[in-house]
């Protein structure tokens, strides 16, 4: 791939994103379209946070000295969820990307989220950072996405409007029956 093809493609793919958070309606993703796309962006985000937490944690704290095994686990997990993940990168990117490959959004979206992420996180929060990951680090990816969808949904909903996606409602399911009684 030519640097050329590139630059090209992550202009079409940052215009798309400005103009997807212009519009009014808001796309809703599945869950597993949600649980894939965290899964493919946790590894490169751990990194962030972990480099931007690094000069204020010990030298033995998971985001220094345990993440590159954490994060090369959880990266291998992507590819099993490729196509959730492409379809909730075409709903997040929107009209006008048609033809971009879908493999390639996937670095552009994460080089625009992880230092985002990174910068959002500040020295005082790195301690409580250090918890979380420690607390999530031996669950499997599938469960920390899933985690993160739910903890997502509930901050969404106390705060509707700010986000720029939603979680598509789940359908309803129906009561269990009452045990009878002995």
């Amino acid at each position: 791939m030519t640097g050329r093809h590139t630059i090209r493609t992550a202009a079409s793919l940052w215009l798309a994103l400005a103009a997807t958070t212009a519009q009014a309606a808001t796309p809703c993703l599945t869950q597993p379209e949600a649980e894939g796309l965290v899964i493919t962006l946790l590894p490169d985000m751990l990194d962030a946070v972990g480099q931007g937490c690094a000069a204020s944690l010990p030298p033995e704290a998971t985001l220094r000295a345990g993440l590159q095994p954490l994060v090369a686990r959880y990266r291998a997990d992507g590819p099993a969820v490729l196509p959730q993940t492409k379809t909730a990168f075409a709903k997040l990117i929107g009209q006008g990307v048609e033809g971009v490959d879908p493999d390639l959004m996937r670095p552009v979206i994460t080089a625009m989220i992880a230092p985002m992420l990174a910068k959002e996180i500040k020295p005082a929060d790195c301690p409580k950072v250090e918890r979380m990951v420690t607390l999530i680090g031996p669950l499997p990816a599938r469960n920390v996405a899933g985690i993160a969808v739910l903890l997502f949904t509930l901050g969404s909903d106390a705060k509707p409007g700010r986000s720029p996606f939603t979680i598509c409602p789940l359908p309803a399911i129906p009561p269990l029956p009452a045990m009878p009684r002995p």
